[in-house]
């Protein structure tokens, strides 16, 4: 997922707040997921402030059975690092993750689950859904992961 949209702050990029409507569109699709079913085990999240509000505004709406993971290596990072998080979090026995984070790394991510070739850009407060087929004893990848969803913020005319 990538995280709501930011305002300015006086203290840099990473302290920047999700506006209100980044707020919004967030609780949107946190409910969307919800109703689809869809409730992570854990979140792990970009350490930032906007991505940190989004996690929690994420577990506040859908719930999760766990809790959330602040990750200061998630902040402006790669496809690559993303992933890392992702296996790690499937070795460590999760089952269910979401991974909040910023552009280009969360596309990039996205594209290298779904075997995009990565001209994908997720907008903000864009949540796809993997699904993975593998056995944990024998391997991991990024290919043997499918999408299976999409939920994206309301449209505004």
């Amino acid at each position: 997922m990538r995280h709501g949209q930011a305002g300015t702050s006086p203290d840099g990029d990473f302290a920047r707040p999700l506006t209100p409507r980044g707020v919004h569109d967030v609780e949107k699709v946190a409910a969307a997921a919800a109703g689809a079913g869809f409730a992570p085990g854990w979140i792990i999240t970009s350490a930032a402030e906007r991505a940190r509000r989004t996690a929690e505004l994420f577990q506040t709406a859908a719930g999760t059975a766990g809790g959330i993971l602040y990750e200061n290596d998630l902040y402006l990072c790669s496809a690559e690092t993303i992933w890392r998080h992702i296996a790690t979090g499937l070795l460590s026995g999760f089952k269910a993750l979401l991974i909040v984070g910023h552009n280009p790394g969360i596309s990039q991510a996205a594209a290298l689950l779904s075997g995009d070739s990565g001209d994908r850009v997720l907008r903000t407060a864009d949540l796809l859904v993997f699904e993975g087929d593998y056995d944990l004893d024998v391997s991991l990848a990024p290919s043997l992961f499918r999408q299976t969803a999409t939920l994206r913020r309301p449209h505004r005319s």
